[in-house]
């Protein structure tokens, strides 16, 4: 699993992902509110910092 720092998106991993994919399975979310993820209606964003084991499974 690769987590994009600040300001970024889970795009940054899309060269890394394409030389080892033939190795690896990369999980590659984006953090709320950056990349394709929406916004916290709320603002609170320290709610859902973490990846639901369920959530994390269903990549496989």
């Amino acid at each position: 699993m690769c987590v994009h720092g600040y300001a970024s998106s889970a795009q940054a991993y899309s060269a890394p992902a394409r030389i080892f994919r033939d190795r690896f399975h990369f999980v590659v979310p984006d953090v709320r509110g950056h990349g394709e993820s929406g916004w916290s209606p709320t603002g609170a964003y320290a709610d859902r910092l973490c990846v639901a084991p369920a959530q994390l499974e269903a990549c496989w």
